[in-house]
């Protein structure tokens, strides 16, 4: 995944999307969305659930990777499907996206298994880490904000650029972080 540019975006479900400097402005699903956020990882009532503590980990301490957000985007909607099919036994139904997230179990390599330790790259990351500072909180107690998943995304997408060497992407998602700073909707923790 690439971050967007600005614009208006139309999504594979048919949705669409608008950033504007170089940020989703939020719709209100994704407010709901986002606000299910790390108490989602606790949960262990179906294979989105389990993918997202496999990947994000037991306290959410790999959040800001790619896998972990994905896998929370799975969670939510395996979520809103279940909510349309009436529960069997006391068993939530299998839906589409369970399958995926079942799937996404068995690819050690594209989900692969929350390590504290690689959260933290070797590179100094500088604007967004201190933007997931400043809107998360040093101790993560901002962490149900509606800007810190977006921040943390953003940081994420830094990390992995830089695991994966591309140097240009690491610099484009630096200034993106440094915008970001200065747009209202990533307010500062209290």
């Amino acid at each position: 995944m690439r971050p967007l540019w600005d614009g208006v975006h139309r999504l594979d479900d048919g949705s669409t999307v608008i950033v504007r400097d170089g940020i989703v402005v939020p719709t209100r699903e994704m407010l709901e969305a986002w606000r299910t956020g790390p108490e989602a990882a606790v949960a262990r009532d179906g294979p989105c659930a389990e993918l997202v503590v496999w990947v994000c980990g037991e306290r959410d301490e790999c959040a800001v990777t790619s896998a972990c957000v994905q896998a929370r985007r799975w969670l939510n909607a395996e979520r809103a499907e279940q909510r349309l099919v009436p529960y069997e036994a006391g068993r939530r139904p299998e839906t589409e996206t369970s399958a995926v997230c079942r799937a996404a179990l068995g690819d050690r390599v594209g989900f692969p298994a929350c390590a504290a330790a690689d959260t933290r790259g070797d590179a100094d990351l500088g604007a967004c880490e201190s933007l997931v500072a400043r809107v998360c909180g040093d101790a993560n107690q901002c962490a149900d904000s509606l800007a810190c998943d977006p921040a943390r995304q953003l940081l994420g997408w830094q990390r992995d650029a830089a695991r994966g060497g591309e140097r240009q992407a690491v610099r484009e998602i630096e200034d993106q972080c440094a915008e970001a700073a200065t747009n209202p909707f990533f307010v500062p923790c209290e």
